[in-house]
């Protein structure tokens, strides 16, 4: 592998990219954050739609931030910390309160990936959209709310804690 190999790999994994950030429309006290990690190959601009609609139902100012610029469009454990640190970054940037009520979200593997993030994230909540948790809820740090839909059955929303 060349240099310039190695470095564009790097590039790709840990930098360059940037995140979505959608500030409330009317910023307030007790703000509260969310940061969402996409499914395996979904683009991320496609939860835009789901941010703006939580930010609607929300009565607290919400600061929605979705990563990007996972290699392959596939959330990975290799560039999940730096992906999720980069939202927050960029969130912060953008007028995010320092002390906002932070929540990790995660559609499917990006689920599974979020959760190895919660002892290094000060997050108070976990949302899990099709996926599953790695851990047993009992032993699980934060309160957790699971949705989650099965073919040929309605769909079913689970809140633990």
């Amino acid at each position: 592998m060349t240099i310039m190999t190695s470095i564009a790999l790097l590039m790709t994994l840990f930098g360059v990219s940037t995140a979505i950030v959608i500030p409330p429309e009317t910023p307030g006290d007790d703000a509260v954050a969310i940061v969402i990690v996409q499914g395996a190959y979904v683009y991320p601009e496609q939860y835009r739609e789901f941010g703006l609609a939580l930010q609607r139902a929300s009565d607290a100012p919400l600061w929605v931030g979705i990563a990007e610029g996972f290699l392959d469009n596939f959330p990975n454990p290799l560039q999940i910390n730096a992906k999720i640190n980069k939202v927050l970054g960029e969130m912060s940037d953008a007028g995010m309160p320092d002390d906002a009520v932070i929540f990790l979200s995660g559609h499917s593997v990006g689920g599974v990936f979020i959760q190895s993030e919660i002892p290094t994230i000060p997050a108070v909540g976990l949302l899990l959209f099709g996926s599953y948790l790695t851990t047993p809820l009992a032993e699980y740090p934060v309160p957790v709310m699971h949705r989650q839909r099965h073919a040929g059955r309605t769909n079913q929303t689970h809140s633990h804690r």
